[in-house]
């Protein structure tokens, strides 16, 4: 019960923290690494509602984390790289992924030390955009990627490193407006649409 009610504390200090961010206004652009630590709690709470044993609990877990990540991760909201954080090529589940490299790596399974709590394990997070080519039936034909940043994309190997932007996009049939969630998994996927993109050759 006592670590039901932590991580419920967790989730209302991402709600507070994000009403904050939002009455001080915020630019277009949002930066990456601010977003991931005001989400970080939402993060956390998820993964524990996937292994939470008592259902009524987890499903309570669950829909207050997905409170945050729907005002966070909302359509239409736009995100760029920056020095602290850049987009990476992945292909775990899709060749139209991607994911940051200020997040923990695949951390569905890798675990984060803290202070008081020993470790702490994150869902993996990933980012999904769709082209002409290669689309899921709930996105609508304009927030497709371009195809030339598809084929500039699918030119580079897993692992590259990348600047660029990006848009979230509404999906239909998602868990939240640009979102799934697969708790068998762990595994947050955000759909998108590429507005940007160069390879980082440092």
């Amino acid at each position: 019960m006592k670590r039901h009610l932590d991580i419920l504390i967790r989730v209302a200090v991402c709600v507070f923290l994000y009403s904050a961010i939002a009455a001080s206004g915020e630019a277009k652009d949002v930066e990456l690494e601010r977003t991931i630590n005001v989400l970080s709690g939402a993060l956390q709470a998820l993964t524990e509602s996937s292994k939470d044993p008592c259902p009524i609990c987890a499903e309570q877990t669950k829909k207050k984390a997905f409170e945050v990540i729907n005002t966070e991760l909302r359509e239409k909201r736009v995100f760029s790289s920056g020095d602290l954080c850049r987009f990476i090529r992945t292909t775990e589940f899709s060749v139209n992924e991607l994911s940051l490299t200020c997040y923990p790596s695949f951390s569905g399974r890798d675990k984060e030390p803290t202070q008081d709590q020993g470790t702490v394990e994150f869902p993996l997070l990933t980012f999904r955009f769709h082209t002409p080519e290669q689309y899921l039936v709930g996105i609508a034909e304009k927030d497709f990627t371009l195809t030339v940043f598809g084929d500039q994309y699918h030119s580079w190997p897993p692992g590259t490193i990348f600047d660029g932007k990006l848009e979230l996009v509404r999906y239909e049939y998602g868990d939240g407006p640009t979102y799934n969630y697969y708790p068998k998994r762990n595994h947050l996927e955000v759909h998108c649409r590429l507005l940007d993109l160069k390879k980082n050759d440092l």
